[in-house]
């Protein structure tokens, strides 16, 4: 029996003793590689896994018997994926799945959907030692709402997907400044796509949108950068314009006719571009055309999926460009490169302002990443060269750094096989 779509979306448990496991659960790869990381750990409690993103439905009608045992030995809850926050206050609705925060929100009124049905779950069955595994840092900061759960960030997501690329073509001379691949519209990708036109840039990007659309679809303001941050504003609208006019922009693959994303009323959902491969899949099975631009570009901005959101969280986005030794600027939730470094990777604040990770108002680090990407855009290609060599004893580390993590977790995979 494989394991459907519709059975992904769902919850699995393992080690509840009068709860039998799922017969397909251990068929995917993915819970696979998590339980295996789990067991290695040494932890052997009641467990639940929950690999996408939404309200944990099942949940709400999971009923035990042997609650005493339970709270005596503990439930681990693993979300796999970022989880979606909503904010109970007043708030400008935002055309996500996910609601975008403006950064000064009173935390007592944030809320997520997957930690509403685990607490849901607790309370109908006095479960009174959960704890939650998530992909978000400082979780526990800034949902005190739920105070009947332990809420602690173990990313497994980064711990089980540690992928090398097979290419490693040799190093180019620099033609552009900047390298931003996107695929799924979000609007703060919209942003550094646009921005990045007044640049010489490879920039993937397959939306029309003007610039008056964009700025009713923002979480912000964005005539309010006319006060304290005019440069940033009039290079926006003017590189929204270029971009509506060169979109649609291909790196890896043929053109394809572009996508209008028009005002959202309140109903309106952003479409997606759907793309069936990662761009680590593309770097490993495609001709190389990614890796190539890589190397012909100084400097990637990595939009992560979220950005104007309380947690930090990272993903293969960002690992792709370690993988490829390529600097970064990190277009991400506060606290991200912070995070980042807790892990042991290095990053580039010798070199140009990252102060925008400790900036909690998500509409100001906007204007201070922009900041950042006009200070690297006002060297010649000449100074970007010099750059780059000063910055590759960092990018050597982080690579190195990562290529362990992959060693290790093979060892682990060989070590201890699910049977």
């Amino acid at each position: 029996m494989s394991l459907t779509n519709e059975a992904y979306k769902e919850i699995h448990w393992f080690n509840f003793p009068k709860l039998e496991s799922k017969p397909y659960s251990m068929q995917h790869l993915g819970i696979r590689k998590v339980i295996q990381h789990i067991r290695h750990t040494g932890k052997n409690t009641p467990t639940i896994i929950f690999m996408l993103n939404n309200s944990l439905r099942e949940l709400h009608k999971l009923v035990h018997e042997d609650v005493d045992y339970l709270n005596e030995v503990g439930i681990d809850i693993y979300l796999y994926e970022p989880i979606i926050s909503y904010y109970k206050g007043k708030h400008k609705k935002t055309p996500q799945f996910y609601h975008e925060f403006i950064g000064n929100e009173d935390v007592n009124l944030i809320r997520s959907k997957e930690l509403d049905s685990i607490s849901l779950y607790a309370t109908r069955n006095n479960l009174t030692n959960i704890t939650v595994h998530t992909c978000d840092y400082d979780i526990e900061k800034y949902y005190p709402h739920y105070s009947n759960l332990k809420l602690v960030c173990n990313d497994l997501f980064l711990k089980t997907n540690v992928v090398v690329p097979t290419l490693d073509p040799a190093k180019h001379k620099i033609e552009r400044k900047f390298l931003s691949l996107n695929w799924r519209y979000t609007t703060h990708r919209h942003i550094i796509a646009a921005y990045l036109q007044n640049y010489p840039s490879y920039v993937s990007w397959q939306f029309k949108c003007d610039f008056d659309t964009l700025s009713k679809n923002l979480w912000f303001n964005v005539e309010e950068w006319r006060t304290d941050s005019i440069k940033q504003y009039r290079k926006l609208s003017l590189g929204t314009i270029l971009l509506d006019k060169r979109t649609p922009l291909n790196l890896d693959n043929p053109a394809k006719e572009p996508i209008r994303i028009n005002k959202w009323d309140g109903a309106y959902t952003i479409p997606s571009y759907n793309h069936t491969m990662s761009n680590l899949t593309l770097i490993q099975s495609h001709t190389g055309i990614l890796s190539s631009l890589y190397n012909k570009s100084f400097v990637s901005v990595v939009s992560e999926s979220r950005f104007a959101q309380p947690t930090a969280n990272y993903s293969e986005k960002i690992l792709q460009t370690i993988f490829l030794k390529h600097p970064f600027i990190l277009v991400a939730p506060p606290y991200t490169l912070k995070y980042m470094r807790e892990t042991g990777l290095k990053t580039f604040s010798d070199f140009w302002d990252e102060s925008y990770d400790e900036e909690t108002n998500n509409s100001k680090r906007m204007v201070k990443i922009l900041r950042s990407i006009d200070y690297i855009g006002s060297k010649s290609i000449e100074e970007l060269e010099e750059l780059r060599l000063k910055i590759e004893p960092i990018l050597k580390y982080n690579l190195a750094l990562l290529k362990q993590q992959y060693h290790n977790f093979n060892l682990l995979t060989m070590s201890n096989p699910i049977k």
